[in-house]
């Protein structure tokens, strides 16, 4: 079984993620602000090792690397799976400077630390595939949405532009063939989901239910899907995959 650093793991998108993992007999390193929160949500993964906290808050990345480098020193991780992040609806006049340099600190430099860190501790033919929670509103923007889909749409060029850091870094073999056929070692990708059923979308969810609203949200199940089955994927790197309803 592999070992998995997943964040967020206290709703939404992040906690099926751990569920997931942790049900596939994985083991799962997880960085969250709250550690009552996620030992009450898994208490017997706690109690047996299977899932391991350390805390950290995403509003303030300026000692993450450290941390990392310390704390997943005894660890061989094999992928990352950050769904942390902060949604702000809020048009540009009522945006704050300080708002917008949260939502740089959570969605955008707390992936960026983390991969170095990982990169840093990984062995030289060890693989790592390393997976962020994108938007669509990324790839189509709407009102009210002018700096988080900015800061989204960072994320996903960061994720071009880091994969392209590893691609010539496959699996080594003999046979050219079977070089190919074993694709990459290091792996940079982003999902990009629309509206999703998690708690954050409640107001949303009440307005479909009553007929307030006509969009269709996305299940859980089918974002951590396409996420997992991305992340254990060889051949797919630098992507931003969508997946949308609307």
């Amino acid at each position: 079984m592999s070992t998995y650093l997943v964040t967020g793991i206290t709703s939404g998108i992040g906690q099926y993620c751990a569920q997931t993992l942790l049900a596939q007999g994985h083991q799962v390193v997880s960085l969250c602000r709250t550690l009552k929160k996620a030992q009450d949500l898994f208490p017997q993964a706690c109690a047996a090792g299977q899932l391991v906290l350390i805390e950290h808050d995403f509003g303030a990345n300026g000692a993450l690397y450290r941390t990392c480098l310390d704390a997943l020193a005894p660890y061989q991780i094999d992928g990352l799976v950050h769904c942390a992040g902060q949604t702000v609806l809020k048009r540009l006049i009522k945006t704050d400077y300080a708002t917008t340099l949260r939502l740089i600190e959570v969605n955008f430099l707390s992936f960026s630390e983390m991969c170095r860190a990982l990169l840093h501790l990984r062995q030289p033919e060890q693989e790592l595939s390393l997976l962020t929670i994108s938007s669509m509103a990324a790839l189509r923007p709407t009102p009210a949405t002018p700096m988080y889909a900015c800061v989204k749409g960072l994320l996903n060029h960061y994720v071009q532009a880091l994969a392209y850091e590893f691609k010539d870094l496959r699996f080594s073999a003999a046979d050219p063939l079977i070089k190919a056929q074993q694709g990459y070692l290091v792996r940079v990708n982003a999902i990009a989901p629309g509206l999703v059923a998690t708690p954050m979308n409640n107001l949303t969810l009440e307005a479909i239910a009553t007929g307030l609203s006509t969009k269709t949200m996305l299940p859980i199940t089918a974002v951590v899907e396409l996420a997992l089955a991305t992340l254990s994927n060889r051949f797919i790197t630098g992507q931003v995959l969508a997946i949308d309803n609307n």
